[in-house]
């Protein structure tokens, strides 16, 4: 399974549409994305965990304190690879995948 690692700060909406994009151009590919919002100052946390909260491709990882984008990854990493995951998708936040693109990686 392809594990797709995001770490979000205080751009919640961005996050979104980069989710979004992966979801609308990656058919027909067994994969997790795993979202990891970064102690966002703001909202982020609470919006993206009500918007995934029943959708089983999307989990939603808090962190208090903000671990940076190294730890950060780290910790999304240990999360995929402890739940089986054999390959792992590190992407910003602000991309927006085009079809197949993920696939043709």
């Amino acid at each position: 399974m392809l594990a797709i690692l995001i770490i979000n700060y205080k751009n919640y909406q961005q996050t979104i549409e980069c989710i979004s994009s992966i979801k609308e151009t990656t058919h027909n590919l067994k994969y997790h994305i795993y979202v990891l919002d970064n102690a966002s100052p703001n909202e982020s946390y609470r919006l993206l965990k009500k918007k995934y909260e029943n959708d089983s491709l999307v989990s939603i990882i808090n962190s208090d304190i903000n671990l940076g984008y190294a730890k950060g990854n780290n910790l999304l990493t240990t999360k995929a690879i402890n739940q089986k995951s054999n390959y792992l998708l590190f992407s910003n936040s602000d991309i927006l995948y085009k079809k197949d693109s993920i696939k043709n990686l």
